[in-house]
């Protein structure tokens, strides 16, 4: 349409300098008839310069004509730029939102890849050592956020102006929304199972610390009546008062070489080396000689 208003504009110019040039031809036409002429001395009772001022009345007046149609023109040519300006600022719009969009999903889509493998490094460490206090981490990323902080509505404008002619542009559109709020969601449900997790296990962690001092306490309490009745020299050889003693030193060897290497206490390695193996030789104890009258069945 512009260019359309270009070539009214440039007719008009053209006949608008026809005209001009014929006015002067017709001008000099007039003044050469005229012998002896005298500037502003005009008979206007001639017919020749009466039919002249005819001729450049309508002259005139067209060329007057032709300059409205030209300002016309000019108005139309500018209003039809400032709508196709808008129209194209509309358009980078909606490019830079769909360019945005994309670097949103990229970082969306590595952060999902990327928690994913700490995920399957947190697993394997939680089957190899489920009593060990094993953590991951979870990134502090806002893309989901501000992709759902985006007006809806301008993100569905933008898909449709540049994938209109794909005729599953709005299904597209659906399951891009739908996949980033089920990520966003499943990330913080995630996340808050693995925080109870943590939770629980350190709460677990605390009651077997708990139960594995009074076991340790209650041993020291077999062997100190031992060593009463039965004497420092002697106390050891009583069986019941071996196996304690002997457990008791083992168990804070142990621990003391965890915490050398800064490493938490394992308590599956606890429980299979050093209490299971205590349990054995209990049961052996008790089906040789039974219990002892200082506490060992409880």
């Amino acid at each position: 349409m512009s260019k359309n208003y270009k070539i009214v504009k440039s007719v008009v110019l053209y006949i608008s300098i026809t005209f001009f040039l014929l006015l002067i031809v017709f001008t000099v036409d007039v003044i050469n008839e005229v012998p002896e002429w005298i500037w502003f001395d005009i008979d206007f009772n001639d017919s020749k310069v009466a039919n002249y001022a005819t001729l450049i009345s309508g002259l005139l007046s067209f060329l007057a004509i032709l300059f409205v149609i030209f300002g016309i023109a000019e108005q139309r040519e500018q209003v039809e730029k400032e709508i196709e300006d808008k129209n194209q600022e509309i358009i980078r719009d909606y490019k830079n939102r769909l360019q945005l969009l994309k670097s949103l999903l990229v970082n969306i889509t590595n952060i999902i890849v990327e928690q994913g493998k700490r995920m399957e490094v947190y697993y394997k460490l939680e089957m190899e050592h489920p009593t060990q206090p094993n953590i991951t981490h979870f990134s502090a990323n806002k893309s989901f956020n501000r992709i759902l902080e985006m007006d809806y509505f301008m993100n569905y404008q933008s898909i449709q102006y540049f994938f209109q002619k794909d005729k599953d542009w709005e299904k597209m559109f659906l399951n891009l929304n739908s996949n980033v709020d089920f990520y966003s969601e499943s990330l913080l449900e995630h996340r808050v199972k693995y925080q109870n997790h943590i939770e629980d296990k350190v709460k677990r962690h605390r009651e077997i610390n708990d139960l594995c001092m009074l076991f340790l306490d209650n041993s020291v309490k077999i062997i100190e009546r031992y060593r009463v009745d039965y004497g420092v020299s002697d106390y050891l050889n009583e069986k019941w008062a071996n196996i304690y003693n002997e457990f008791i030193p083992a168990y804070y060897q142990f621990i003391e070489e965890s915490q050398s290497r800064q490493e938490a206490t394992d308590f599956r390695v606890l429980s299979d080396s050093f209490f299971l193996e205590f349990l054995k030789e209990a049961m052996t104890l008790r089906n040789e000689i039974g219990f002892d009258d200082y506490g060992s069945e409880q």
